[in-house]
């Protein structure tokens, strides 16, 4: 249990930051769509946020298993002393803090799947 409030302490931005998007995609769907009172919009809102927090929640767990390293070693590398660092010392360094942070990509696809429960309770009382 002490595990899981350090967790939500250390990231409760995240979790704000989700919460705050998925509403801007549901907000954004209801504008663009025209209606505000038909439960059918609020559905596939929440949806289409859930969705995309989940998608997001995804492709941060692809970078923290280093998947786009390759992409991000000419943006991120850092000099040492008179040279660029090469990748396999870039390598090192990110599996270094990656292993401080295992878990970010954890509140996305938690706050999306809260919004994606909110969809499947709206289809079925709808």
């Amino acid at each position: 249990m002490d595990a899981i409030l350090a967790f939500l302490r250390d990231h409760w931005i995240k979790f704000l930051v989700c919460v705050v998007l998925g509403f801007l995609c549901l907000l954004t769907y209801n504008f663009t769509n025209g209606s505000w009172t038909r439960v059918d919009s609020y559905m596939d809102g929440c949806f289409i946020g859930g969705f995309a927090l989940i998608a997001i929640g995804g492709l941060s767990w692809i970078n923290n298993l280093g998947g786009f390293d390759i992409a991000s070693f000419y943006i991120r590398r850092k000099n040492i002393g008179e040279r660029k660092e090469d990748y396999y010392e870039y390598g090192e360094r990110r599996k270094e803090e990656r292993s401080r942070n295992k878990l970010t990509f954890l509140p996305y696809i938690i706050v999306g799947s809260l919004y994606l429960i909110a969809s499947l309770i709206l289809m079925i009382f709808r």
